[in-house]
């Protein structure tokens, strides 16, 4: 599997146990739909490998308990601390159904549907089901949601995303 096919879901930072279970660490908000992920691909020595998931109990917003089949101690486990963990991006759990990471979107400018500049993404916060994007307008941080519903396009060459910003909600900033 090739790490472009992929999404960095987090890495396993902790041993629960002595069964071989592992504490993931991820990069997004954890929910049910992440509990029907049935393999993952580790990265070992630069080469995504494959595993598959025979248990996986969510801990916290941002961690789950993860026992991978064939690993079924503590010493197996301990190969894998610092580890990071990718989901292929056909199998991420959808969100919102934008084909990308949303963090990709940092840099990039945003324009409204009058096609007027906005401000430029200066970071992103992955809320489920209503993912946002941070920008500055009159030195005052603003926070717009980036979906389905107000992606009109994206320019990735000229890293520009040009979005359907519901009327009023900037006006205040203008």
């Amino acid at each position: 599997m090739d790490k472009n096919e992929c999404c960095l879901w987090g890495t396993f930072v902790k041993v629960n146990g002595v069964k071989g279970e592992l504490i993931l660490k991820s990069n997004y908000l954890l929910s049910e739909d992440f509990e029907s992920i049935l393999s993952v691909f580790i990265e070992i020595e630069g080469i995504l490998i494959p595993f598959f998931i025979s248990d996986f109990i969510i801990r916290s917003d941002y961690t789950a308990i993860i026992k991978l089949d064939d690993i079924d101690n503590k010493n197996k486990a301990l190969e894998f601390l610092d580890k990071d963990v990718f989901i292929p991006k056909e199998n991420f759990p959808v969100f919102t159904n934008l084909p990308f990471e949303l963090s990709q979107l940092i840099g990039y400018e945003i324009y409204d549907n009058m096609d007027k500049k906005t401000g430029k993404i200066i970071e992103t916060i992955d809320i489920r089901q209503n993912p946002i994007a941070k920008i500055i307008i009159n030195k005052k941080e603003v926070l717009i949601p980036v979906n389905d519903d107000t992606i009109i396009s994206i320019d990735n060459k000229n890293k520009i995303i040009k979005l359907n910003i519901a009327k009023g909600l900037l006006d205040i900033y203008l």
